[in-house]
């Protein structure tokens, strides 16, 4: 797929799976602030990497 002839919706739909690559990526590596909304939604410390596994 040359750049020059993709379409909108190519374009959009390859954002959209970079934004989902970056948030899941920022969720496996388990940053402090992931961590903690976990915790606020009272689930356990290891669920974010149990959805991964999934």
């Amino acid at each position: 797929m040359a750049w020059n002839s993709a379409s909108f919706e190519s374009i959009l739909a390859m954002i959209v799976a970079v934004l989902f690559a970056v948030a899941g990526a920022v969720n496996l590596a388990g940053r402090g602030a992931v961590k903690r909304d976990f915790a606020r939604l009272g689930l356990p410390g290891m669920v974010s990497f149990a959805l991964w596994r999934s």
